[in-house]
């Protein structure tokens, strides 16, 4: 994200242009592996467990592509998207 703010009375933390990415699980050194999902938004709100981040205003879903992948492309200009994650978020 480029401004990350955590407000230490509920725990959360408000994202300026946060950047979420989604690893299938395969090391990323590996020449086959799957692509990741890269998700960027506005802005975003991450929960204080850090397993839920909500994403707002224009948010850009993408997934390059690979031997057997093809790539993927979703634009949404004005929202509100709602990611769960099993196991934390890491923001760019």
């Amino acid at each position: 994200a480029d401004k990350m703010t955590h407000y230490s009375d509920d725990h959360t933390t408000h994202l300026d242009q946060p950047e979420y990415q989604s690893f299938s699980g395969q090391p990323q050194n590996q020449q086959n592996a799957t692509p990741p999902w890269v998700v960027v938004a506005e802005s975003g709100l991450l929960s204080a467990d850090g397993k839920e981040l909500q994403l707002q205003g224009k948010v850009s879903i993408a997934r390059a592509a690979a031997q057997g992948v093809k790539p993927l492309q979703i634009n949404i200009l004005q929202g509100f998207f709602n990611l769960q994650v099993d196991a934390g978020v890491d923001i760019y």
